[in-house]
């Protein structure tokens, strides 16, 4: 016979004593951007080609991490490139990735 499902209250001591606080997301379309950013990762590099190795991999992502930073023209940015607005937002400073 199976086991009941436990309590809610055997799972709240557990999730309240743990150091990680839920984190929320101050415009609703945020999670739509990431999920889009997602897809676009995939239907513009993992789906295109098969990588044989992790490295090769690593490499991929890394070229496409530049690319998307340096080329890319977002609309919701005023179609300027990531790397443009991170720029003007911290006065020119590059931020270690």
């Amino acid at each position: 016979m199976p086991k009941p499902p436990r309590p809610r209250r055997d799972l709240d001591v557990p999730i309240r004593s743990h150091p990680i606080a839920p984190s929320f997301v101050r415009e609703p379309q945020g999670n739509g951007v990431a999920e889009r950013f997602v897809s676009m990762l995939k239907e513009d590099l993992l789906w295109i080609r098969p990588f044989a190795t992790v490295s090769e991999l690593v490499e991929a992502l890394r070229e496409f991490k530049r690319r998307y930073n340096e080329q890319w023209l977002i609309e919701r940015h005023g179609f300027r490139t990531p790397s443009q607005v991170r720029a003007e937002l911290t006065g020119g400073a590059r931020a270690v990735a």
